[in-house]
């Protein structure tokens, strides 16, 4: 069976990836593992990015 690579973009809530950045991180890590994924490469790719449309009150992002 072959195996698929994907790509996938995170919207975090940038006010708690300021304070606690790396629990969010591998929390989401975690998340993924979890259910099957292999992380092969991982990076933020826009760290305040704004938001086209407020998403529960929130104007801004941490995109990873």
């Amino acid at each position: 069976m072959a195996i698929g690579l994907y790509e996938s973009l995170f919207a975090l809530d940038s006010t708690k990836v300021s304070t606690d950045g790396d629990a969010i991180r591998n929390g989401l890590h975690q998340l993924l593992e979890k259910h099957g994924a292999t992380i092969e490469v991982a990076r933020p790719w826009d760290e305040n990015g704004k938001l086209a449309y407020p998403i529960q009150k929130q104007k801004k992002a941490y995109f990873y």
